[in-house]
């Protein structure tokens, strides 16, 4: 069902530090973040938020250039979550 290998992963600790590492994010890039690391693909997103999925792809990208760019030690990690 899931490409994303979740053993050893304790999503909620990863959420909290995300959120503690963006405290600025808005709750639709949180969400967006969430939903990528539960390996929700970008069609099924759109479903779920009723957006087109090429939305959801710019969201992403646009969410993906914010992580790159701070200077957050777990920058890496999510990067690796969302693709």
């Amino acid at each position: 069902l899931f490409s994303q290998d979740f053993s050893g992963l304790d999503i909620g600790n990863v959420m909290l530090r995300f959120r503690k590492d963006f405290p600025s994010i808005n709750e639709r890039d949180y969400m967006l973040f969430m939903l990528l690391i539960l390996d929700f693909s970008p069609r099924a997103i759109s479903i779920l938020q009723d957006l087109k999925t090429e939305v959801v792809y710019n969201h992403k990208s646009k969410l993906k250039r914010k992580i790159a760019a701070s200077n957050s030690e777990y920058k890496d990690e999510y990067l690796s979550y969302i693709g």
